[in-house]
């Protein structure tokens, strides 16, 4: 199973959403692998959600298969154009 990095902005639109920036690059081979991964680096977590956002984010671990799932169940649009890719 194929786990990603997941950073959902904390400040809201006026409807309830959030904006979600995938991490795809790396993946991890279990969810304790990602929180890991994310505890080490979270100086460069908290820089890309200023980064995308503007402001903090929360920060998750999703499978894909449940993110997958997520995400047909709550995006309110389609996913933008990629931005160039940065490494945590």
């Amino acid at each position: 199973m194929k786990w990603l990095l997941v950073l959902i902005a904390i400040n809201q639109y006026a409807d309830g959403s959030s904006e979600h920036y995938i991490l795809t690059s790396p993946t991890f081979n279990s969810l304790q692998q990602c929180q890991q991964e994310a505890m080490v680096n979270h100086q460069q977590v908290e820089q890309l959600a200023l980064d995308h956002f503007g402001g903090p984010a929360k920060v998750y671990c999703f499978d894909q298969e449940n993110l997958k799932e997520y995400l047909e169940q709550n995006a309110i649009t389609g996913p933008t154009n990629p931005v160039k890719k940065k490494s945590i």
